[in-house]
């Protein structure tokens, strides 16, 4: 009896394990998505079939940004908006809720509910679960608002007072949200000359793409405090300095690589210095652009590749790898050429477990990126008519920008066959979610070995 109680709860603590109730609720959440979508009232003429509705609905939830029909045009404002709430709810409604919810469910507040919620949300034990939700959804509210109302001052010039304060809504909400959907028929190609549209833009896609957990640590620096000095956590110096290294490294090598780009050296120094940043930023997980990326060159697809399987960082709206994965697996490398035996940074060791999990994550999005896009080109193959001059990195660029959530496209998303609709749909939900993470709910937890195997070396290399 005592051993089927334990077996007991031990499913019943995987069934509520966090990643559970993520895969439930995004699941839930795209299946209502769909079926709204498929209203009438949702278009503006006809309906839309039902796997353009569910690509649709799980490009929102997944804040990914991917579209096989104009949102601006197909939709009509009913629709629009039910795919900005989806946004929403995608971004953070699920993710700050889920957690919670499941230390409801069980009663959990002892001191592994508050490890549980740790690990989930932030780095750092928190008390008082109902003032972490409500932190999150106020900065969430007040910083869409802020930019929502910057970019109403600037799109007033070119639409009336409705007009500009509802596209001003839009693209606040999904550039924090890092969804990159929008309701322009061009995007944000037309206004890559304006900068303060620029730089609102990119501002709410670092704010969004940072995690709760760094910019609750940034104010808290920042705040006067009348005790001792207080200095920023290691995984916020490593998040800070990863993001501002791959941003400021992303611009100088889209510059240096469109530079024999005649629709981008045609343009000016200025504006081709801003729309360098804003590709750098925009790449790692948001999906706007302010050039179009079937125009741009094969090494600029591959370094925009390299952005998006990064992507943004941990407790954040964004997807990809995370720039703390891919800074410790950096300096895992870097440390075993210098000869040492751990993995250090900013005077700190960072633990095996860690180091085994980041080798584990890149693997895991190597190994889905590479079978989402052998099911493309297979998918695919019967389509040459369509797309016979298309190379395999633009496959491999649809691809990660779906694992990674991003939304960039070289234009292909629309004409893709059913079942090439299907893979991309299974590739954001997973990178959503996170590939490692699904893995460990689904297979089993991770176990306590209480015993080694004596040890025998293997050549590698």
């Amino acid at each position: 009896m005592e051993s089927l109680t334990e077996e007991t709860g031990t499913l019943r603590r995987r069934v509520l394990s966090p990643t559970i109730v993520l895969l439930a609720g995004f699941g839930a959440t795209i299946l209502l998505g769909t079926s709204l979508l498929m209203l009438p009232v949702m278009v503006d003429e006809g309906r839309i079939s039902l796997i353009n509705a569910l690509f649709t609905a799980t490009s929102a939830v997944c804040v990914t940004g991917l579209v096989v029909v104009d949102t601006g045009t197909y939709f009509s404002p009913v629709g629009q908006w039910t795919i900005l709430l989806l946004i929403q709810i995608g971004a953070l409604g699920i993710f700050t809720f889920s957690t919670f919810f499941v230390l409801i469910l069980r009663g959990d507040t002892s001191l592994r509910g508050r490890m549980l919620i740790q690990e989930t949300m932030t780095h750092f034990p928190y008390r008082n679960l109902f003032r972490l939700v409500r932190n999150i959804l106020l900065f969430t509210f007040v910083t869409e608002a802020i930019g929502a109302i910057l970019l109403w001052l600037c799109f007033r010039e070119y639409f009336s007072q409705t007009r500009s304060g509802y596209v001003a809504i839009f693209h606040s909400i999904s550039a924090f949200c890092n969804a990159g959907f929008s309701i322009l028929p061009s995007g944000l190609e037309d206004f890559s000359a304006h900068v303060p549209i620029n730089l609102i833009v990119m501002s709410l896609i670092i704010v969004g793409g940072l995690g709760f957990t760094v910019l609750t640590d940034v104010v808290a620096i920042l705040l006067p405090h009348k005790t001792k000095f207080r200095r920023l956590s290691l995984h916020s110096r490593v998040v800070l300095m990863s993001t501002i290294a791959l941003i400021a490294g992303g611009a100088v090598l889209f510059w240096l690589f469109e530079l024999n780009n005649p629709a981008f050296a045609g343009r000016p120094i200025s504006q081709q210095i801003l729309v360098s940043f804003f590709q750098s930023v925009t790449a790692r997980t948001a999906g706007f652009n302010t050039i179009s990326i079937a125009g741009v060159t094969n090494a600029t697809l591959f370094l925009l590749i390299f952005l998006m399987f990064v992507g943004a960082s941990p407790g954040s709206v964004g997807g990809g790898i995370k720039t703390t994965t891919f800074s410790i697996y950096l300096i895992m490398v870097i440390s075993y050429l210098r000869g040492k035996q751990h993995v250090e940074i900013f005077g700190r060791t960072i633990p095996a477990r860690i180091i085994s999990k980041a080798v584990a994550t890149t693997a895991m999005a190597f190994a889905l990126i590479v079978g989402s896009t052998i099911l493309l080109l297979v998918f695919e193959s019967g389509n040459g008519g369509n797309f016979s001059h298309l190379f395999f990195i633009d496959w491999l660029f649809e691809v990660v920008s779906a694992f990674g959530t991003v939304g960039l496209s070289t234009g292909v998303t629309s004409y893709l066959s059913p079942g090439s609709k299907l893979v991309i749909i299974a590739t954001m939900f997973i990178g959503r979610l996170g590939p490692l993470g699904l893995a460990l709910s689904l297979l089993g937890r991770e176990l306590e070995q209480r015993y080694k195997y004596p040890e025998e070396n293997v050549m590698i290399g």
